[in-house]
């Protein structure tokens, strides 16, 4: 029996990092949002959390809402040691 892949936040394209410094304990998840109605607690006060849960939360390693991000497109010209002269 195969093991299945492993889905690794790092690798998917639904993350949300405000910085892309941002260390891996403050990535989102932007296809789990939280549940409605916990973020107003009262008119001048807004709930600390996020709108969308945190990927250390969610994903156990095998997330089935996990979207590889596409790979980079590949250059048409390689670099080579003429383009230096």
């Amino acid at each position: 029996m195969q093991r299945p892949d492993i889905t690794y936040c790092e690798r998917c394209k639904n993350v949300y990092r405000v910085d892309r410094r941002d260390p891996p304990w403050r990535w989102l998840c932007m296809k789990h949002r939280r549940a409605e109605g916990f973020g107003f607690v009262t008119t001048n006060t807004w709930d600390d959390a996020p709108p969308y849960l945190y990927c250390r939360d969610v994903n156990g390693g095998q997330c089935p809402l996990y979207s590889p991000v596409e790979s980079e497109p590949e250059s048409a010209e390689e670099p080579t040691m003429e383009f230096a002269k």
